[in-house]
């Protein structure tokens, strides 16, 4: 079986993409029977460890504001709080993907597509009488 460039591929989509096209062609190529158990357990392997490596990055409080769509000063009272672990130095807090993923609420969705109706809404109003 042809081994995983782990040291090349650090994100999910590229390591699906290797599966599919470079290790789907050069086993069409060799027209060979693979273990199945195998292979799956390589796949799942491959992509839990890019996914682990994502969640230990480590971010500034602005790059971590940026991937939150929270303010960096949100994030920094946080961190002073104790609610999100300082990986970091004091003066320079940085903070983990995983910590970030697990302490902070994802925001609300947006408003639906349709416009809000006043006219719908007072017409709801006088029926309830």
């Amino acid at each position: 079986m042809i081994p995983f460039p782990a040291d090349e591929i650090h994100d999910e989509d590229a390591a699906l993409e290797w599966w599919g096209e470079v290790f789907a062609l050069s086993c069409e190529s060799l027209r060979s029977q693979v273990d199945a158990a195998a292979l799956v357990r390589e796949i799942v392997a491959s992509i839990r460890s890019i996914r682990e490596a994502s969640l230990n990055e480590l971010l500034s409080l602005t790059e971590a504001a940026e991937r939150t769509g929270h303010t960096a000063d949100h994030i920094g009272r946080l961190v002073r709080e104790g609610k999100v672990p300082n990986a970091g130095r004091k003066n320079a807090p940085r903070v983990r993907v995983r910590d970030l993923v697990s302490h902070l609420k994802p925001k609300l969705a947006p408003f639906p597509s349709k416009a809000y109706d006043p006219d719908t809404d007072a017409r709801s109003l006088r029926v309830r009488r």
